[in-house]
């Protein structure tokens, strides 16, 4: 599962700022480790 969490109103566009993050989550214990992570935005828009 992968959550992506924007906030609409901040103006921003798809550009991933400070404030905005995804995480991805595994529930099977056999997935690899890089399919758990979380990303948070950067003051460049890339995160």
């Amino acid at each position: 599962m992968t959550l992506f969490l924007y906030i609409p109103a901040d103006g921003d566009g798809n550009r991933r700022i400070p404030g905005d993050h995804g995480f991805a989550l595994a529930a099977d214990p056999s997935a690899p480790d890089d399919a758990i992570w979380w990303r948070h935005g950067d003051a460049e828009g890339i995160g």
